[in-house]
């Protein structure tokens, strides 16, 4: 009888598996290079106020795209289910970052 937990984290992924985690986590990796260009256009930019409250959102999204980053680490390792915690973590930020936005359009 072969014994069952020789791979009971699941870190040994096939090769047809791995690559796709790969091209999964190379997207991912393109959305979070997007978030960090787009954040650090934002702190940059000429001519914008920077009045109290300013940074609350910035920090939303940082913290988002953070945690985007995280799971696209563990996807290239196969390790999707710890990801599913983060997933609910950008969730929350994503819509934190939608009620900061009605809050401030009124």
């Amino acid at each position: 009888m072969e014994n069952s937990t020789d791979d009971f984290l699941g870190r040994h992924l096939r090769d047809d598996v791995s690559q796709i985690m790969n091209k999964y986590g190379d997207s991912i990796d393109v959305l979070v290079r997007f978030g960090a260009d787009f954040i650090d256009w934002d702190l940059t930019r000429e001519g914008v106020e920077k009045k109290d409250g300013y940074l609350v959102p910035v920090l939303f999204l940082r913290n988002l795209i953070e945690n985007i980053d995280a799971i696209g680490i563990l996807i290239r390792k196969g390790a999707s289910d710890p990801a599913k915690t983060l997933m609910r973590t950008v969730v929350e930020n994503f819509f934190s970052l939608g009620v900061l936005a009605c809050r401030e359009t009124g």
